[in-house]
């Protein structure tokens, strides 16, 4: 028997205990506002969005209220979760993105996505009871000609719910039509439709305005069926030294609040960042908007703690030798339950992480015994390897789709390494689709340019907009090392070339493993931040100081090789301009040969001699310059 259950930190885990009646007016008000837009669009009335902020401690159960309302409303509610990434600013385009890639995931304890069930209902007899069922084996026995006609029927329908979206039309129409593709030709149009990527026959992605429109259309086709609920999770990533980033975040969900029509959103926060850190800095007109209702998340009181321990108890603890299982509170003594039951803050969190440290024959920790501390190295290593693990998991699947690491997420784990790095500055920007990270040092400053794209045009978009940079100071371009460029892709190879021509031109190569290792060091500050990040079974949470001292004695992120490329080229002196044409053809870089394994390691007094030859070649170069300058 498992000696762990999950507090629903993992909000898609099937694995799901619950005590329906703690919080039921949370997850109440959320259904019955599911309800009402769904009524509402089935009697071919438009229902307006509305913003729902759900405040609580930490470990009270916030993220647990989004899986429950997942296994309560099965296909009755299209639920997307996001949080925004530390640092880098949200964008409708971002929003996008992440509701067109859980809609294509599939739905709990089946093979048919959200969008399947979707479409089902605008494809085929939308007065069928035995919907979805029934609906979706006839839609998908359907000829391609009976398809074709109910899409445009279905299309035009759309229109008429939505008619400031007319332009859009088209977005509509691949939206339903992704299930005749190929897989292949699917992942392509996915792409584009996500606002990820170019069409084959266009020369950039979505427009913002498609961008716009093609979020109202998704919203109004799930509304009769499942209404869609953006959640926003681990909002304490917001967190910075000024306002731009609350307010962002605020001009974000006001526009969707504005112009989206039947959208929920629910936004799960800390009750001390919301009141303190949050709220303040939104301006008036966006506190109307972001937070139309406040619901807040209340601590389980004495009956229900109890009926918590007995739930889990019934998990967690093993079998005797006949068979049967320990009575409860066993192993919990009586006088361990009774604090447990009587001590003031006890979140959900608390409660079970006493029971599980009972379970595993250790002393429950309660307010008057406090635990152990939480700086063992080899508790830490497991919680970094668990973590590394599952994404390098998630990275294989990626690989096998052809699909690149998001832009922003690869920049947030790129910026918390450097963040351990002394006396860096370090910001982050959004151009579109594109985004940058500011990197300042007293020795000098570099653009890092993140290149994901999986289309020629959009990379080699990048590749001109980095050549833009490069004019005015050191630029980076990063990008996966799987995803090399094709040789096929002669004008993209031509920019690419052009660019590596320039003195401030850099390439930040990552591989498989650089990337596991940044995401899940942007995955864990960022638990660490939302007050989630826990060692073992201590009640106990990692502070963001305390999770940063364990990383550095666990694997120092300012030695990993991305981040000290970075820190190398801040200080570097700018190439020499190289005399490859513009249109001559580019190879990829050989990576560096490496020294024989037999050769010794440069002395301190060969260092300082290296240095100082390259310190009088950059001067003795300077000065040639200046000379030529005079003559001419």
């Amino acid at each position: 028997m498992s000696t762990e259950v999950s507090l629903q930190t993992a909000a898609f885990s099937d694995d799901f205990v619950d005590l329906p009646a703690l919080n039921a007016h949370v997850s109440a008000a959320l259904a019955a506002r599911i309800e009402e837009v769904s009524g509402r669009a089935r009697r071919g009335e438009r229902a307006g969005a509305k913003a729902f902020a759900v405040l609580g401690a930490a470990g009270g159960g916030k993220t647990h209220i989004f899986a429950r309302l997942r296994h309560q409303s099965g296909l009755k509610a299209t639920l997307i979760l996001l949080r925004p990434f530390f640092g880098v600013s949200l964008t409708p385009r971002d929003v996008l993105a992440t509701i067109v890639d859980q809609l294509c995931l599939p739905v709990r304890g089946g093979t048919l996505t959200q969008l399947d069930v979707l479409s089902a209902y605008w494809l085929g007899d939308r007065e069928d009871a035995s919907f979805p069922s029934a609906a979706i084996d006839a839609v998908q026995a359907l000829s391609q000609e009976e398809r074709a006609a109910r899409i445009e029927r279905a299309v035009g329908d759309i229109v008429a719910c939505v008619p400031e979206a007319a332009p859009a039309a088209h977005l509509a129409r691949a939206l339903l039509s992704l299930a005749e593709h190929e897989r292949s030709a699917r992942w392509a149009e996915l792409a584009w439709i996500s606002g990820r990527e170019p069409r084959k026959q266009d020369s950039a992605p979505l427009a913002e305005a498609d961008v716009a429109h093609l979020l109202r259309i998704v919203s109004v086709v799930a509304a009769p069926v499942a209404p869609m609920v953006l959640t926003f999770d681990q909002l304490e990533n917001l967190a910075g030294d000024d306002d731009a980033r609350v307010l962002g975040y605020g001009n974000l969900v006001a526009e969707l609040v504005d112009t989206v029509p039947s959208l929920t959103i629910a936004q799960l926060a800390l009750t001390s960042e919301w009141m303190q850190y949050i709220e303040p800095r939104l301006t008036l007109p966006q506190k109307t908007r972001v937070a139309s209702d406040v619901l807040m998340l209340e601590s389980p009181d004495r009956a229900q703690r109890e009926q918590l321990l007995r739930t889990w108890h019934g998990h967690l603890s093993p079998a005797n030798g006949r068979g049967g299982r320990k009575r409860f509170p066993s192993p919990l003594s009586a006088e361990e339950l009774e604090a447990l039951l009587e001590a003031p803050g006890m979140t959900p969190r608390l409660l079970l992480a006493a029971l599980s440290r009972a379970v595993a024959g250790k002393p429950a920790a309660t307010p008057s015994a406090p635990p152990p501390s939480l700086r063992s190295g080899a508790r830490f290593d497991a919680v970094w390897s668990e973590a590394y693990a599952a994404t390098v998991a998630e990275l294989a699947q990626k690989a096998e789709a052809g699909v690149a690491v998001d832009a922003a997420e690869l920049a947030e784990g790129l910026g918390s390494a450097l963040s351990f790095a002394s006396a860096l500055e370090i910001a982050h920007r959004t151009e579109r689709e594109r985004v940058l990270t500011e990197v300042r040092a007293a020795s000098g400053a570099a653009t890092l340019l993140y290149v994901t794209g999986t289309h020629h045009a959009s990379v080699g978009s990048a590749f001109t907009r980095a050549a833009e940079l490069a004019q005015s100071g050191k630029t980076v371009v990063v990008r996966e090392k799987h995803l090399e460029l094709p040789a096929k892709w002669e004008s993209v190879q031509e920019r690419r070339a052009s660019f590596e021509c320039l003195p401030n031109a850099r390439w930040l190569w990552l591989e498989r493993d650089d990337v596991a290792r940044l995401l899940t060091l942007g995955r864990l500050m960022s638990r660490a931040r939302a007050n989630r990040l826990r060692v073992g079974d201590s009640p106990e949470v990692l502070s963001e100081s305390d999770a940063r001292a364990r990383l550095r004695d666990h694997d120092p992120p300012q030695l990993w090789r991305p981040t000290a490329a970075i820190v190398t080229w801040l200080s570097d002196v700018p190439r020499e301009r190289s005399s490859v044409p513009e249109s001559a053809p580019s190879v990829p870089p050989a990576a560096p040969k490496s020294a024989p394994s037999s050769a010794p390691a440069p002395s301190f007094r060969e260092w300082v001699r290296l240095g100082g030859q390259l310190g009088k070649d950059a001067v003795s170069r300077y000065v040639d310059r200046l000379r030529k300058l005079r003559r001419d």
